[in-house]
């Protein structure tokens, strides 16, 4: 008897949470967690008709499963609809059966505005197949505190530099994560001990719960509006409690940190504006990224930079990551501006080829370090 061919079933909105309920209990990976089904259910942006979630099927096994998360674009002074990828995984044991380009081939025919970021070399030569517009790359700053592990870091730089050859370097990652807990830790607190001097001291970070737009975004932009930002503080896709985490979820449920912070900032009582910062902890390294902001001058930069500094210290963090624009404040007022390297991320991007909103702005429009589901993760 043949073997019956796979499947692909769509899941709207409407129906994840209760898919992701009986998805936990069935054979094969994890499409999606109760969490993140929540999340998605809840996203201001879909409508709850849409399809949210692909998942393909050997039989009654769940084998591979993408994302699709509804987002906007602010384009000619309004937001309208489009879509991000947010997750695209298949059973290794799976591999050759097609199920990847089934799942993509099946997203594709939704007939949606589609983007993607935050990829991988073997996706992106997908895209590129399936001739997705590449745009980018989106330059950013990362300050990068592993290299003050005298021990580590050599192994972890040696492992990038086969990386980007193509050649795998898993073995001098574990010796960088083996040997990073002897000497970092120490040179990180004086490394942040001695940041506290130089960074300027008259900015008032007031916590806020909610985030507003005070500033115009870009046009065109992939924006998040305040109904979004705060629809991501609210619905965090990862636990700080192992305890509740869900287990077999390729991309994990659990962090032992997880935090978003928002903050009213004030100089000499004078408003600048709003930023909302993430805090995350995932294989032993602690990341802080400079999310959402909305400014009311660029002449904010150094108090930004303040207050996302101040968490990173409070979190200890490894890594701190900030726009492009930050480039020359951060490394002229910092210690840490030699630490600071420019990095790089590149997009794909599919309009739907009528009633299009992402194809007349396709080569105009303003990429951002939070795009997508970037400022989820």
């Amino acid at each position: 008897m043949p073997k019956p061919a796979l499947r692909i079933d769509a899941i709207p909105a409407r129906e994840l949470e209760a898919f992701a309920e009986s998805a936990a209990a069935g054979e094969g990976v994890v499409p999606i967690t109760p969490r993140r089904a929540r999340s998605h259910a809840a996203n201001p942006n879909a409508d709850r008709d849409e399809i949210a979630l692909l998942v393909a099927f050997d039989g009654d096994r769940c084998v591979g499963f993408r994302g699709i998360m509804a987002g906007m674009l602010y384009s000619h002074g309004e937001s309208r609809r489009m879509h991000w990828f947010s997750s695209w995984y298949v059973d290794p044991a799976y591999a050759k059966s097609g199920a990847g380009t089934m799942l993509l081939m099946r997203a594709i025919g939704l007939k949606y505005d589609l983007a993607v970021t935050g990829t991988s070399p073997e996706a992106d030569e997908m895209y590129r197949a399936m001739r997705f517009k590449e745009l980018g790359p989106l330059h950013y700053e990362e300050v990068f505190l592993d290299a003050l592990d005298p021990l580590g870091f050599p192994f972890f730089a040696l492992g990038k530099w086969l990386e980007k050859r193509g050649k795998s370097a898993k073995t001098l990652f574990k010796m960088a994560d083996l040997l990073r807990p002897i000497a970092q830790p120490l040179l990180k607190r004086i490394a942040y001990g001695l940041i506290k001097p130089v960074i300027p001291s008259d900015v008032v970070g007031r916590v806020s719960n909610v985030f507003e737009d005070q500033a115009v975004p870009p046009d065109p932009s992939f924006h998040r509006d305040p109904n979004t930002v705060n629809w991501m503080l609210n619905h965090p896709w990862f636990t700080e409690n192992k305890n509740d985490a869900v287990g077999g979820y390729y991309f994990g449920d659990f962090r032992p940190v997880f935090r978003y912070h928002v903050y009213e900032l004030e100089r000499d009582g004078v408003p600048l504006g709003m930023i909302a910062i993430s805090a995350s902890r995932k294989s032993g390294r602690t990341t802080v990224k400079l999310l959402d902001c909305s400014l009311r001058s660029e002449q904010s930069h150094s108090a930004v930079i303040t207050q996302v500094f101040e968490v990173a210290a409070r979190f200890g963090a490894d890594r701190i990551l900030f726009p492009a624009e930050y480039k020359t404040v951060l490394r002229r007022v910092t210690p840490f501006g030699r630490l600071t390297f420019t990095r790089t991320r590149t997009y794909f991007c599919r309009p739907k080829k009528k009633n299009s909103v992402l194809m007349p702005v396709l080569d105009d429009v303003h990429l951002q370090l939070t795009d997508g589901d970037c400022a989820f993760s």
